[in-house]
């Protein structure tokens, strides 16, 4: 066979992936890329900034660590309750309403640290809030890509 001559398709076997930001040529899932990526830059900077917070309010590292965990417990907590709610609950508005409570829990952090109303035990319950949050949207995420994404374009 000459280098110029390709061999010719197989009936019935799946195109090949267009590389791997094929996906983002589907608007919904470009769309939803983009929102969940601004969303976990946010979510980064809050968890940062309550660390950063503990060290002001509270001398103390176990301050720091109890930031820590409770942002992070939730998700050992709730990864199986999150998926069966992911099965059970549209999607789409499951999403919507998770980003939603991410961008209150920080919304109440930016206007208690203005007002300096933030208190270390109100800095970990929105931490451990904003924990719930990120434990719910994981699975929801995984789950649906796959529903606005062809299989062949998945890597």
């Amino acid at each position: 066979m000459s280098p110029a001559a390709k061999p010719a398709p197989i009936p019935g076997a799946a195109a090949p992936a267009g590389g791997s930001f094929a996906p983002l040529a589907h608007g919904t899932f470009a769309v939803l890329w983009a929102a969940t990526v601004l969303g976990n830059i946010g979510s980064f900077m809050r968890d940062v900034a309550s660390a950063w917070l503990a060290t002001d309010l509270s001398g103390s590292p176990a301050a720091v660590a109890m930031i820590q965990a409770a942002g992070t417990l939730p998700v050992f907590l709730l990864a199986i309750p999150a998926g069966v709610l992911s099965d059970i609950l549209d999607r789409r508005r499951f999403l919507i309403v998770i980003q939603l409570g991410l961008t209150m829990v920080s919304g109440s952090l930016m206007l208690l640290a203005w007002r300096d109303g933030l208190t270390i035990e109100l800095l970990i319950g929105l931490a451990f809030l904003g924990g719930i949050g990120t434990a719910m949207m994981g699975p929801t995420w995984q789950s649906i890509v796959p529903e606005l994404v062809p299989a062949s374009e998945l890597t």
